[in-house]
């Protein structure tokens, strides 16, 4: 309850739903399970880091009619290509539920899903594979397509309409993270880089071998290799989480929010936008997993995971 919760309450009910008894992902694999959801309409939409088969990992989308009694949801996205949980590499352990992407974008009839590369870097250049990609759903015709590949995990996602185009950020390696522009007019597939270009630098405990220069040698430069640079990248490390247009402002200006940095970046673009400058930055001292605007109440809602809590920030 909205009202309430702006009163200094927070109001909320269990809802009955088939996850309860048919739990599709692994509780005990850290950071796995539920990373999005997301209402268009009267439906609410799931996405998660599902176990296909025993060890065998990838994200999926689900759907369920809005019902304040019991959801009943039904997988809408789906992928047989299997991610292995601490399989070893030549190069290093693939994922443990970290790096799979997930957030989900309406746009009409249209959803947008990130899925992260599940730190299998040879796969993440390659079409034949979901690794690395940001993908569209069309709910009429249920047909996908990739939209955007180079990516590492894309935790942010936001659709500009007056520009078309989808803003992204995403997590680099050690440093690098990034924030990136997708062009939804254009009719080829955008291409981020990862993991031949990136400002941030491996791990100390990834080993630099024969396979980690061929998949992955972080390039500094983008463009050089073909890839599209990002609008904006940091070079230390913010844990960069979701992105969302400043409303309070009608010049273009987006609101960054960090895990790591605990802070909300506020930054200003150009009428073409590219990057002018981080204008402000907002201490919350929460790590901030989400956050979304709430155009009845001029006020945009944060989650902040630290606590965990929800946070209120509103234009009077």
């Amino acid at each position: 309850d909205k009202n309430k919760f702006y009163n200094g309450f927070l109001d909320y009910f269990v809802v009955g739903n088939n996850f309860d008894t048919n739990t599709p992902f692994n509780h005990k694999v850290e950071w796995a399970g539920i990373k999005d959801i997301s209402i268009n309409g009267s439906s609410l939409f799931i996405s998660l880091t599902e176990e296909i088969k025993k060890n065998c990992y990838n994200t999926s989308l689900f759907k369920a009619e809005i019902d304040f009694k019991f959801m009943s949801f039904e997988k809408i996205y789906g992928s047989d290509e299997c991610f292995y949980l601490n399989k070893e590499i030549k190069a290093f352990r693939y994922f443990n539920g970290y790096q799979t992407g997930g957030r989900i974008v309406n746009v009409r009839n249209k959803i947008y899903l990130t899925i992260g590369d599940y730190n299998t870097w040879d796969k993440v250049q390659t079409l034949s594979s979901s690794a690395g990609k940001i993908l569209e759903l069309d709910l009429k015709d249920k047909s996908t397509k990739f939209i955007s590949m180079g990516h590492r995990n894309a935790q942010g996602l936001h659709y500009i309409e007056r520009y078309n185009v989808l803003i992204s950020t995403e997590h680099g390696p050690k440093g690098g993270d990034e924030i990136n522009l997708i062009n939804l007019d254009k009719d080829y597939i955008n291409n981020f880089g990862w993991p031949i270009s990136s400002y941030g630098y491996h791990y100390d405990v990834v080993p630099i071998n024969s396979y980690t220069k061929k998949y992955a040698p972080l390039n500094k430069s983008h463009k050089e290799f073909g890839f599209v640079e990002p609008l904006k990248f940091f070079e230390n490390a913010i844990g960069i989480s979701e992105i969302i247009q400043n409303y309070f402002d009608e010049n273009n200006s987006i609101f960054v929010s960090s895990l790591k940095a605990k802070t909300i970046f506020e930054i200003e673009l150009d009428k073409y936008l590219n990057f002018i400058q981080i204008k402000h930055k907002i201490n919350v001292g929460e790590r901030i997993r989400d956050i979304i605007f709430d155009k009845e109440n001029n006020c945009y809602l944060i989650y902040a995971e630290s606590t965990p809590k929800l946070i209120s920030m509103c234009l009077n």
